[in-house]
């Protein structure tokens, strides 16, 4: 009987052991975690071949959801590692999504040729998907699992390819294992923004990235110097 107890007693704690673990591993990379249930706000857009994509699709999996630009010194400067985490955990049930801030589909293209990506590459040409992340500043990155929750997020450059980053995701993709397959979120429709994701402060935030792309281009064509 006091066996039967026990195993009871570990079945109900090892869960609450696993998830203040991962929390603390998260919150020691940089990460901010989602406290309380979040379902993570769902959309549909193209891809930068044109192709229309819903997030439902990436249903079952841990998503890393990255937001991004190509004027985003940081981001581009992340991107190679994000490269090389999905090649070696993609058939472990990892997917990368890169959802790019208000830049045409050609330039999107041209970037990912040119540094061999081959992760999915999203559009979001009026900054809604943003809005509806919160987005503050670029890059930015969601943690999505597999049952379409919100895990966390973090803001600016990482190495996403070092050995602590890898040993996340693996146990990451590891604990959710067993988890049963749900969509990442339904249509925009279905799913509207929750708390801490509001149109008021997506607004803003988006307004933020915006000013600051804005200056970077003055200071580029400043930097070139009057024409002829």
């Amino acid at each position: 009987m006091k066996r039967h107890l026990v195993a009871l007693f570990l079945i109900v704690l090892c869960p609450a052991v696993s998830g203040a673990a991962q929390d603390g591993a998260l919150k020691k990379l940089g990460f901010m975690v989602q406290e309380g249930s979040m379902e993570a706000p769902g959309f549909t857009t193209e891809d930068a071949a044109g192709n229309r994509v819903d997030s439902a699709s990436f249903r079952g999996r841990l998503v890393v959801l990255n937001f991004w630009a190509t004027w985003c010194p940081p981001c581009r400067l992340e991107m190679p590692a994000m490269e090389r985490l999905y090649q070696e955990f993609r058939g472990k049930g990892l997917e990368v999504v890169a959802v790019n801030f208000m830049e045409s589909p050609e330039l999107v293209r041209a970037f990912a040729e040119e540094q061999e990506l081959t992760y999915p590459m999203l559009l979001d040409s009026r900054a809604e998907i943003a809005e509806r992340y919160g987005v503050m500043r670029l890059p930015e990155t969601v943690l999505i699992g597999r049952k379409g929750e919100v895990i966390a997020k973090t803001i600016g450059y990482k190495d996403w390819y070092k050995d602590d980053m890898r040993g996340l995701v693996a146990a990451l993709l590891e604990d959710e294992g067993a988890a049963p397959a749900a969509a990442l979120a339904g249509s925009p429709a279905e799913t509207p923004p929750r708390s801490g994701y509001g149109s008021a402060v997506g607004l803003g935030a988006v307004g933020l990235v915006l000013a600051g792309w804005i200056a970077f281009r003055i200071r580029r064509g400043r930097a070139r110097g009057p024409a002829g």
